[in-house]
C-alpha cells in the first residue's frame, strides 16, 4: 500500500511541477498563452506594421517628445518614405537606422524627403525611436537628439531636412532599432 501511495504522490508532484495545461490550438479564435500576432494571426489579430507603429509613435509626440514604439516586424525590400504618414509634411520627418543596421538598411534624401529601404535577406524585429520637436533647429539641439546623434547611419542635419527657421513643422526622427 505504501508503494502505491508512493507513486501517487510522486505522479501529483510532477503533475504540480510541470502542471497540467493543454496545448494552444491556433485557429480556436483565442489568443492563448503560447500563441501572438506574429505565431497565429486568426487568433491574435495581425501583426503591426512598420507604417501604423511609426505612425502611432508619431501622432503620440507631434508636438515634442520622444517615444519608442510598438514592436513590429521588417520584411525583406520594405520601404518607409517621410511622405507615408498622415498629418506630417515629407520633409518634417527624418528616417534613419541606428548603428549597426546600417549594413542591411540603405537610407536616403531625396528633395528634402527620406525614404528606408531595408534589404535583409530574412525578416527582422524592430522598434523605432520616435523624437519630435517644434523645429529642425530644436531638434537638433535637443539633448535626445545629442545622445543618439552617434548612433545614427545617415548624418542628416535636422535643420537640413526640416528647414530652417521652423519651415516645416514639427520635425522628427524616426530611428529604426533592432529588437
Amino acid at each position: 500500500m505504501k508503494y502505491f501511495a508512493g507513486i501517487a504522490v510522486l505522479i501529483l508532484s510532477v503533475l504540480f511541477l510541470f502542471g497540467c495545461t493543454t496545448p494552444a490550438i491556433c485557429g480556436n479564435g483565442i489568443c492563448e498563452t503560447n500563441e501572438s500576432s506574429y505565431s497565429c494571426s486568426s487568433d491574435c489579430g495581425a501583426p503591426i506594421t512598420a507604417q501604423s507603429a511609426i505612425q502611432n509613435g508619431l501622432d503620440s509626440v507631434k508636438m515634442g517628445g520622444s517615444i519608442i514604439t510598438q514592436q513590429f516586424v521588417l520584411q525583406p525590400g520594405e520601404v518607409l518614405k517621410s511622405g507615408y504618414f498622415e498629418g506630417f509634411d515629407e520633409h518634417s520627418i527624418i528616417l534613419d537606422a541606428e548603428y549597426p543596421l546600417n549594413s542591411i538598411v540603405q537610407i536616403s534624401t531625396d528633395n528634402y524627403s527620406s525614404y528606408l529601404k531595408y534589404s535583409g535577406s530574412n525578416s527582422i524585429n524592430a522598434s523605432a525611436k520616435v523624437i519630435c520637436e517644434s523645429t529642425g533647429t530644436n531638434l537638433n539641439f535637443s539633448p535626445i537628439y545629442e545622445e543618439i546623434a552617434g548612433n545614427l547611419t545617415a548624418g542628416i542635419n535636422p535643420e537640413t531636412l526640416c528647414g530652417l527657421e521652423g519651415l516645416y513643422q514639427p520635425c522628427c526622427l524616426v530611428m529604426i532599432q533592432r529588437k
